[in-house]
């Protein structure tokens, strides 16, 4: 944690790994993190629009496609690691968490009948009923 304090940006680099095993230890420390570095929070935005990237090209694609369900499959992995480490560094931040679930959750109920961004959609909306319960709660 000492090394992320002073290297946010290349942890930063690390959450648009498409090495699973790098993107998954890049949230993990995210998640840990006290402080968020604007390098962090830049970078965890920078997930959301790979994801609303990714969410597009499946909704383009048909599930007859070679790879639909691998590419689904991936996009809830990724996704549902990602949500975690966004609530913290939201909370930390004292931003409004909402935007890119909502992008999120928009795209994804697009392929309701996929099983995997019904998980999405899923993940989405405890997500922002999570962050809706946070506002409320008193300071």
């Amino acid at each position: 944690m000492k090394q992320v304090a002073v290297r946010p940006a290349e942890l930063a680099r690390l959450l648009l790994s498409s090495n699973d095993e790098e993107y998954g230890h890049a949230m993990d420390v995210v998640y840990q993190l006290k402080a968020v570095d604007p390098a962090v929070l830049q970078g965890m935005r920078d997930v959301a629009v790979e994801i609303e990237g990714q969410i597009r090209k499946f909704n383009s694609m048909s599930p007859q496609d070679q790879g639909y369900e691998d590419f689904g499959n991936h996009i809830r992995s990724r996704f549902s690691r990602w949500c975690p480490a966004w609530e913290m560094v939201q909370s930390r931040s004292h931003i409004d968490g909402r935007p890119p679930l909502e992008e999120i959750l928009k795209l994804a109920s697009v392929r309701k009948e996929s099983v995997t961004m019904q998980g999405v959609v899923s993940d989405a909306q405890v997500q922002l009923g999570y962050l809706a319960a946070a506002q409320k709660k008193p300071q």
